[in-house]
């Protein structure tokens, strides 16, 4: 394992958030033989130095820990974005509980990580204060505030559970968000992230193709080892005759918004030069799987969300690429129609009937059951995600329903939650060092934007999908604005100006 040059932080830390990537220092160990050197790797993801005693032991170790060298916070989080999209949103791990998704115990592992950072400058996380950093834990402080409520309040068991089951996921997504908020060491690892996130998607909407075509779910022959269903998720529903896709997700509902969460940063990675002309149209079928999957979920949340991502892309769009969007755009329709003969009829019917649809009445009684709760517990709620349907009702709108859970002092967290990361991804997008680097933070604040508002819509922190997605989005945010924080950015977390970088430039990952 060869050394480099270890930067050092004014607090004293050993730079850099990875291993092997050049921010080193060679450590003479005491007792040691002559010209005997043990190597202290400076990573966000390291563990005590590696020792190697006289004889082969040292060498051997050092080799079978040399493919950890390259690890970081963004690979953790590639682990996280995985599980997340690959296994069905309704895996649990049967013996910790319907919160203990796969994903769920990496966020867990990911706020262990950053209390750790906290506590150990050495760990490599950003310390400085960061906006977004801030509105998670307070939201966090009122989750816990109204879990204290919901104990001392008379409550059923079930609903003592249910809050349990609240807190354990609000810390898991918290993990998540600190991570990637203090974590990323770079726009070019924060580029890797979302370029994995947009993979992942493309796959996602491939998945929601066969279940159209083929009216089965492929994910009911996958239940690995130690996971159960919380639910049934071998069936998909039906609307107008035509199949309902959910993908990896619970409901339709959710895989909609997660497809145009995604969409944005397809379309970025779409844009930009590729390698090879093989991943170029590889990046365009992405692009081509989420946009035609979007309306096979039947989900008005999703085709909204969408259409916000792209109006929001588009807007910042060269006037060439605007023309050939809205060339192609026509185009794409007639295919779709030709394709799949009276889905974009059904599309359209839900929006020109949505005044005398079943769920928009339902959406407005939903405000006096909202006011006869909250006037029970008007500060803190009767419990973070405690409104059960079974026993209450659905209320389509995660706004309200943080009203009834979490009060009113919840409500101004979770509403901050997404104000303060979009006003610092507007920052970072104005101070960006590059027009790539624009338009990748262009396309977060449009996936930001977009699942801001389906949050109006549905009752988004019930699906955890959707919800683990918002929370790293929402630390991608934080990153984005602390990246882009000055011209010259801190030797701490960045592994220098990208424009000399050759080493870990685009063409090397």
């Amino acid at each position: 394992m060869t050394t480099g040059t270890s930067r050092i932080s004014p607090a004293g830390a050993a730079t850099g958030n990875r291993l092997g990537r050049g921010d080193q220092s060679s450590v003479r160990s005491p007792g040691w033989p002559a010209g005997a050197d043990r190597t202290q790797a400076t990573s966000g993801l390291r563990g005590p130095a590696v020792p190697g005693p006289p004889g082969t032991a040292g060498p051997a170790l050092v080799a079978l820990l040399r493919p950890l060298a390259n690890l970081d916070v963004v690979s953790l989080l590639t682990v996280f974005v995985v599980l997340l999209l690959g296994l069905s949103a309704q895996l649990v791990i049967g013996s910790l509980g319907s919160a203990a998704t796969p994903a769920n115990l990496i966020g867990l592992v990911g706020l262990l990580y950053w209390l750790g950072g906290r506590l150990h400058p050495a760990l490599g996380l950003a310390r400085e204060a960061n906006p977004v950093r801030t509105t998670g834990l307070l939201f966090l402080i009122v989750v816990l505030l109204s879990y204290t409520a919901s104990n001392v309040r008379v409550t059923s068991a079930v609903e003592i559970r249910a809050a349990d089951r609240g807190l354990i996921a609000t810390l898991c997504w918290l993990g998540v968000m600190l991570l990637a908020c203090d974590g990323v060491t770079s726009l070019d690892r924060l580029e890797t992230l979302l370029r994995r996130l947009a993979i992942g998607g493309g796959l996602l909407g491939l998945l929601g193709l066969v279940q159209f075509y083929t009216g089965f779910n492929p994910l009911a022959a996958l239940r690995p080892p130690g996971l159960q269903a919380v639910a049934d998720f071998d069936e998909l529903s039906t609307r107008s005759d035509f199949v309902r896709i959910k993908a990896t997700a619970s409901h339709p509902i959710e895989a909609g918004v997660v497809f145009a969460a995604i969409l944005p940063f397809a379309f970025h990675f779409a844009l930009q030069p590729a390698a090879s002309r093989l991943r170029g149209r590889l990046r365009w079928g992405g692009v081509i799987m989420l946009m035609a999957a979007l309306p096979m979920t039947l989900s008005r949340s999703g085709l909204l969300a969408a259409m916000v991502t792209i109006i929001v892309l588009f807007t910042g769009w060269p006037a060439r690429v605007r023309l050939r969007a809205l060339i192609i755009a026509p185009v794409f329709l007639v295919l779709m129609r030709l394709a799949v003969p009276g889905l974009l009829g059904t599309v359209r019917s839900m929006f020109s009937g949505i005044a005398n649809d079943p769920s928009t009445s339902g959406r407005t009684s939903d405000y006096a059951t909202v006011g006869y709760y909250f006037d029970q517990a008007p500060l803190f709620g009767r419990g973070f995600r405690t409104f059960l349907p079974d026993i209450y009702r659905t209320l389509d709108n995660q706004f309200l329903g943080g009203l009834v859970e979490i009060g009113a002092v919840g409500l101004v967290a979770l509403i901050l939650l997404f104000v303060v990361p979009l006003v610092c991804v507007v920052i970072a997008l104005r101070r960006a060092p590059d027009q790539r680097s624009r338009d990748l933070i262009r396309a977060l604040t449009a996936s930001v934007f977009a699942v801001m508002l389906s949050y109006v819509t549905f009752d988004a922190m019930s699906f955890s999908l959707i919800a683990s997605l918002t929370f790293l989005l929402l630390g991608c945010c934080g990153a984005a604005w602390r990246l882009t924080k000055a011209p010259t950015r801190s030797a701490e977390h960045t592994a220098g100006p990208r424009s000399t970088r050759a080493e870990h430039g685009r063409t090397t990952r």
